[in-house]
């Protein structure tokens, strides 16, 4: 297949792309099956849908973006935040006297306060991403906490999205 030909096949198949219920895709959905496109073209083919010359359908995608986005399909659907009463109820079920059961309660205490992008980078935390307090006697606080280092974490997001 040349360039041209599949420029105009990428075109036309970003401007029919619906889901199974003949809608337009999310943005996100759009932009998800354009980087599988562009994974699959270059590993099979060597050739850059994203960057290469397809100046077709770089443009149709853009223009796709630009509906969506109008007909406010870039929106984020967030899951609704747990409530208080279901997270009281988590944590009257985590037996803390068990080291399975500890374990289980800082993992969901790590998910609840440090992981708001969810699941994304949980696995990649360390030790040393988590910078201790002390609770001092002048600032009024008895407790010692956490909080997250974020040079770290913003240096590793980037490279992870580069």
């Amino acid at each position: 297949m040349e360039g041209a030909e599949l420029d105009v096949l990428l075109s036309q198949f970003y401007a029919g792309a619906r889901n199974q219920k003949g809608q337009l895709y999310s943005k996100k959905s759009m932009q998800s099956i354009r980087f599988g496109l562009q994974r699959h073209f270059l590993a099979k083919h060597d050739i850059n849908i994203v960057k290469g010359n397809y100046p077709k359908s770089n443009k149709a995608f853009k223009a796709l973006l630009v509906q969506l986005k109008a007909s406010g399909k870039s929106n984020v659907n967030h899951h609704p935040p747990i409530s208080k009463m279901d997270m009281d109820r988590i944590h009257s079920n985590l037996d803390i006297s068990t080291a399975e059961g500890l374990q289980h309660k800082v993992f969901v205490d790590t998910m609840n306060y440090f992981a708001n992008r969810g699941m994304e980078n949980l696995r990649k935390m360390k030790l040393n991403d988590f910078i201790l307090h002390p609770g001092g006697e002048n600032q009024g606080e008895s407790r010692e906490y956490f909080t997250l280092r974020l040079e770290t974490w913003n240096e590793r997001t980037m490279q992870m999205t580069i």
